[in-house]
């Protein structure tokens, strides 16, 4: 691995260009990203960047890449280079030895410098070897969203509102029983108790369901009061862009409300355009391509070097604490999460 302090001093550039003239030759690059149509425009932002490079992006969730991914490989079947998910994903992948590290690709030196970053470059690491998994965006996450026609402003103060009998088979919520989804019910396990989340799951009727985009739809459509995890913060753009939704509100409550970077790049073992991916990732970090992805995306980005925020909304309030819920560290917490809410859902 180069040296960080040399790199960021110079250097780096003569790399850069060869590493341009590199990914031309490869012609294209294979990207998994999240459903919606905000992720083929950025894409295409990255082939204006770069002429002569196309991007092949489809967008999924993580429920129905990981056994896909996995099972193309038994198959050898290497197609995909990059995927831009959440922090549970790759524990699936990793032990399938299905990504790689991306620390030692990354070498730009205006990307490793920590006055661009808000808390320095290598407080986006959430993986404890600090080499897996780099999150450039974190936002607030308000994981609990009502629909203001049906709950009254006071309503729900405390998320032990939920187990009122008058929201019984009115909630929504994305499956906790499924990689990545858990991390919402997780704040609320932590805040309420273990009983809380037995009585919500076990007793409410919650009506589940897996695909990001649906549990969004559900809710702006006003087919449930109550959504957990829905709508999803990147799904709702595309509906805010065609002025729908407007009657949710995300709740600002403790077991509701923590901080989560949710589009993390990963590198994928025996990537097809192994330079093409390095530039992408590279180029991912930069202060052009965090300006565009905030813009199409309302995420947040973590660069502090003039990046305007995605969404002003999922900032962190100014003086106040909150959990961070998406990192290795916790990851068994949420695995045990998820085995319980199995036992719990019938």
């Amino acid at each position: 691995m180069a040296d960080k302090n040399s790199t960021i001093s110079g250097g780096w550039e003569q790399q850069w260009d060869g590493l341009v003239v590199a990914a031309k030759n490869e012609r294209e690059v294979t990207i998994i990203t999240y459903p919606g149509t905000q992720y083929r425009t950025f894409m295409d932002s990255f082939e204006t960047a770069f002429p002569g490079i196309k991007v092949q992006q489809t967008g999924g969730n993580a429920s129905a890449i990981v056994p896909k991914v996995i099972q193309e490989r038994q198959a050898g079947i290497y197609t995909p280079d990059v995927l831009i998910s959440s922090v549970g994903t790759p524990f699936s992948l990793k032990p399938a030895g299905a990504i790689e590290p991306v620390r030692p690709l990354i070498f730009r030196g205006d990307v490793l410098d920590d006055k661009v970053w808000r808390d320095g470059f290598e407080a986006g690491f959430l993986d404890i070897e600090k080499r897996w998994m780099y999150a450039p965006t974190f936002n607030k996450n308000m994981g609990l969203w009502i629909n203001t026609d049906q709950v009254g402003a006071d309503e729900i103060t405390t998320i032990k509102d939920l187990l009122k009998p008058k929201w019984k088979g009115k909630i929504i919520s994305l499956d906790p029983r499924t990689v990545g989804v858990a991390w919402n019910v997780l704040d609320m396990q932590r805040s309420a108790g273990v009983e809380f989340v037995r009585q919500l799951y076990g007793e409410q009727e919650v009506v589940l369901v897996r695909d990001l985009r649906q549990g969004t739809e559900f809710m702006v459509k006003g087919q449930y009061s109550i959504g957990i995890g829905a709508p999803n913060a990147e799904a709702f753009v595309d509906f805010e862009a065609q002025g729908l939704g407007k009657n949710l509100k995300p709740l600002e409550i403790d077991g509701g409300t923590f901080l989560i970077s949710t589009s993390i790049p990963y590198l994928f073992n025996r990537a097809p355009h192994p330079n093409a991916a390095k530039l992408f990732i590279n180029w991912f970090l930069t202060k052009e391509a965090q300006t565009t992805w905030a813009k199409l995306t309302g995420q947040n980005s973590r660069r502090i070097d003039g990046v305007p925020p995605g969404d002003p909304r999922y900032l962190p309030t100014a003086g106040k604490k909150y959990p961070t819920i998406a990192n290795e560290a916790q990851l068994a917490e949420e695995v045990q999460l998820q085995a319980f809410t199995k036992t719990v859902i019938k």
